[in-house]
């Protein structure tokens, strides 16, 4: 049952697995708009759309992360049963990482946990601080993202989201790009840590936000993962 948190991107009707995504600090569900031309017929996309965000513009922000974590573990859970995987970029990689954890604990398993560029806890971000910076010079900083939506540039981002010492079931897959200033090799592998499952990395060309600069590749990569076969 979809509802404000899921925003269906592509969907068919002989589903053999749901892939979850969250975006980035200040995006939205139409991140991902783009990725509906790569996929593969039988995967469906689904994009979480947080509040405060494009379609749900005028509601407040949750501040509480477990209540954010817990509202959007639920709308995944009461969405019917499909085998899933979930994706995260940047802070959405942080929540995607806690999003998981959730979700095991409530029996329900992700097949993949897709992370990118986003170090693993215990490293220390190579992004210097921006909340104490004056309007004008936060705006400057955070325009660095690139394809931030102009109106977007007006919110603040999340504060940094500390994870916990526990580790998912899932495969974890820690994907992250070269050109990516804020992200070290070192931080990218620490993820290897928190999953008892399978653990690789994944490296492509691009900024922080090769996401949006790399798409194919990226999504051409997650597919052969959830369809090694083909």
């Amino acid at each position: 049952m979809l509802s404000s948190w899921i925003v269906p991107i592509a969907s068919t009707e002989k589903c053999s697995l749901r892939l979850f995504c969250l975006p980035y600090a200040g995006g939205g569900a139409s991140v991902f708009r783009k990725w509906k031309e790569f996929l593969a017929p039988n995967i469906e996309l689904f994009a979480i759309q947080l509040p405060g965000r494009e379609s749900r513009y005028s509601e407040p922000p949750i501040q509480d992360l477990s209540l954010l974590i817990q509202e959007i573990a639920n709308s995944i859970m009461n969405f019917g049963h499909c085998p899933f995987a979930i994706y995260g970029h940047s802070l959405g990689g942080s929540l995607a990482f806690e999003l998981t954890l959730e979700l095991e604990r409530k029996g329900f398993y992700p097949e993949y946990l897709f992370i990118s560029g986003r170090q693993s806890p215990g490293h220390i971000s190579l992004r210097s601080p921006i909340g104490h910076l004056p309007d004008d010079q936060f705006l400057n900083e955070l325009a660095q993202y690139k394809s931030t939506p102009p109106e977007i540039l007006q919110n603040h981002e999340f504060i940094k989201i500390l994870l916990p010492n526990k580790k998912v079931l899932a495969d974890l897959i820690a994907i992250g790009s070269h050109q990516d200033i804020w992200l070290l090799p070192t931080s990218l592998e620490g993820w290897g840590s928190y999953t008892t499952g399978k653990f690789s990395t994944q490296w492509f060309d691009g900024g922080h936000l090769f996401l949006n600069e790399n798409t194919r590749s990226l999504v051409d990569f997650i597919m052969s993962k959830l369809q090694p076969s083909t």
